[in-house]
């Protein structure tokens, strides 16, 4: 019965897709638009995930749901991902750049300066992402935890 929904559902949204005024075929520099967009928003990354839980590795991809800002600097993610090995997992992914931009002092002297430590940490921190992680593998049936490590996907 399940099957018979899902194929009812995809045969609605094709015809809704096709006889659009914005359907992408009917304007494809929009879709493109559209999409890059919706990706940004997300802020999609690719992680490996170290589990803790188990000493494991696994694969998988993640996107922000809620962005945390002070003084509009983007600070931290609260962030939901899927795994390999049937995975759901959450966590909160700092912002370094932003962290530093915000919360270290312009008068620190050394290296300890905003501005070292922010080019320092731009070029890691555009696109690296480090989460610490919690969820339920329904593959091992069991609650894991542990530190995602990956990259952002942007335009």
């Amino acid at each position: 019965m399940w099957r018979l929904a899902v194929v009812v559902a995809v045969f609605v949204a094709g015809m809704q897709a096709a006889f659009a005024q914005e359907a992408v075929l009917n304007n494809p520099s929009k879709a493109v638009e559209v999409a890059k967009s919706v990706i940004s928003k997300l802020d999609i990354s690719y992680e490996t995930l170290w589990l803790v839980s188990d000493g494991g590795f696994s694969q998988g991809a993640s996107a922000s749901i809620y962005g945390i800002e002070s003084n509009d600097i983007h600070v931290a993610s609260v962030r939901a991902g899927f795994g390999t090995n049937e995975t759901l997992y959450g966590g909160v992914g700092l912002d370094l750049p932003g962290l530093v931009k915000r919360f270290v002092p312009q008068g620190v002297k050394g290296i300890a300066t905003v501005k070292p430590l922010d080019l320092l940490w731009s070029a890691v921190g555009k696109y690296a992402r480090v989460t610490p992680v919690g969820g339920y593998s329904w593959g091992d049936d069991k609650a894991v935890y542990g530190v995602a490590v990956g990259a952002a996907f942007s335009f």
